[in-house]
């Protein structure tokens, strides 16, 4: 039977490949896909709009600077949400 050591340890080789991979992966995918929405700018939301096919909506939460964390709290005020343009 393999036996896995309960603590993995990496050698200054081993980080600085694994930092390389994930700054080719943030170059790569957008900051909403590996990010807390929390966490999201006001560009990651923009781009989430527009993987969603909502760029349309992408100047009025732009220019009201929506960021993750403000979105979080305005997607279940549908007044707020009108008041950005979103209708249903």
């Amino acid at each position: 039977m393999l036996k896995v050591p309960s603590q993995i340890t990496m050698n200054s080789m081993d980080q600085s490949m694994m930092e390389s991979m994930l700054d080719c992966v943030r170059e790569n995918v957008p900051a909403f896909e590996y990010k807390r929405p929390l966490e999201w700018t006001v560009d990651d939301v923009c781009d989430w709009l527009k993987s969603l096919g909502f760029d349309r909506y992408i100047p009025f939460f732009r220019q009201e600077r929506i960021t993750g964390d403000f979105l979080i709290v305005i997607i279940h005020d549908p007044e707020a949400l009108k008041d950005l343009g979103v209708e249903k």
